[in-house]
This record gives C-alpha cells, sequence and structure tokens, in this order.
C-alpha cells in the first residue's frame, strides 16, 4: 500500500499536478484507518488463516513482500503463505492440505478451470473449502487484487468477508460507488461495474 501511494505521488508530481495525488492517497488511507480500527483488537489466536489463489492457477500464491499478503495482512488475517520469498509462488496441493486455510480469496482473473481444482476430493477436508468459506475477488470492472488505489476496497471487502460481525454497518456496495466517485468523478456503477464474489455455479458441488 506504501509503494502505491509513492507511486501516486511520483506520478503526479511527473505530470505537473502533485496535489492530484492527495485526494486519492486521503480516500485510501480512510479505507485502510476504517478496516485498522475494526481488525486491530482481534486476538491473535482468532485471526483467520487465508490462502490467496493468482490469477495463475489455484496452487499460485503470494510471498510475503507482496501486495496480496499486505491485504490479507491489513484485513486482519494470517497469510500462510507468508513465509515464502519472491514473487508468485508455485505449491503442492499437499503443502494447500498442510496450511489448512480458513478463508480462501481467489483473484478476479483466475479462469473457472483454475478455480475447479477445489473440486479435488483430498481438498475437501480443508476447512475453508468444508465450511464454503471460499471469495473471489468482487468487481468485474478493475481487479482489486493488483496494485492500485482500488486494492484498499479489496482490504475492507477480505476483512468484511473474514470477519462480518465487526462490519454489519458496512454497505459495501455504497462504499464502493462513493470510493470510485471520489477518485473518479463516476461511481462504480455509473462505470458499468458490478461486484459479485461468488464462484462460478456448481464449483462447490
Amino acid at each position: 500500500m506504501d509503494n502505491i501511494k509513492r507511486s501516486l505521488e511520483v506520478i503526479s508530481r511527473a505530470v505537473g499536478v502533485p496535489h492530484r495525488s492527495l485526494k486519492a492517497i486521503n480516500a485510501m488511507d480512510k479505507v485502510l484507518e476504517l478496516v485498522e480500527s475494526r481488525t486491530k483488537t482481534i486476538p491473535q489466536q482468532e485471526r483467520k488463516k487465508a490462502y490467496f489463489a493468482s490469477s495463475r492457477s489455484f496452487f499460485n500464491t503470494a510471498a510475503g513482500n507482496m501486495l496480496q499478503d499486505n491485504i490479507l495482512s491489513r484485513a486482519g488475517m494470517i497469510n500462510v503463505s507468508h513465509d515464502l520469498n519472491g514473487y508468485f509462488q508455485d505449491i503442492s496441493p499437499e503443502q494447500f492440505l498442510a496450511w489448512n486455510p480458513d478463508i480462501i480469496f481467489i483473484s478476479r482473473n483466475l479462469n473457472n478451470q483454475g478455480i475447479k481444482s477445489i473440486q479435488n476430493p483430498a481438498l475437501q477436508k480443508v476447512t475453508a473449502v468444508a465450511q464454503h468459506r471460499i471469495h473471489r475477488f468482487p468487481s468485474d470492472l478493475a481487479p482489486w487484487d493488483f496494485p492500485s488505489p482500488l486494492s484498499v476496497l479489496g482490504t475492507l471487502w477480505a476483512a468484511c468477508r473474514a470477519y462480518p460481525q465487526y462490519f454489519q454497518d458496512i454497505d459495501f456496495t455504497a462504499y464502493a460507488n462513493n470510493f470510485h466517485q471520489e477518485l473518479f468523478h463516476k461511481t462504480l456503477v455509473e462505470m458499468g461495474g458490478t461486484l459479485d464474489d461468488r464462484l462460478p455455479e456448481g464449483l462447490l458441488h
């Protein structure tokens, strides 16, 4: 998140409008502060173990120095792949089973064939799979699991999915529309976007 903010500052200075980055950065900070205020009191032993499946394959995940790890951490969770180094890393199904995540987040850009890996009978004992706690990043307008100011919405959305009891008063669609309005002068809906984090029909059966 900090790198995204620095990039915004560099770009706005380069095009001669340094003040323009402040609006986006302030909007990002507002969302991140909201998430932190709701999740910071969650005891360590109650924090969800989360797994992120990248756009490459279900068994490809983000290392601990990547944005996706930061999204999960800021959302109050423990990324099971945090100790991995480098860029996106391939893992084995056996490693996934050993991690046994409580909740799974899937990149919006992972295709249906990749998502079908969940149907593997050996994975049905994984807590997140058994409890159907599998969510696909929701925006069909732009991915929230890749570096951009919109990744703060991915953080809020992930926190809402992991800890709904702490975010019962949040109308997430309205929040996302307001954020887009602030940054782009149009709501997500006005820009032609929709939000849906359900998996394709039949993938959990």
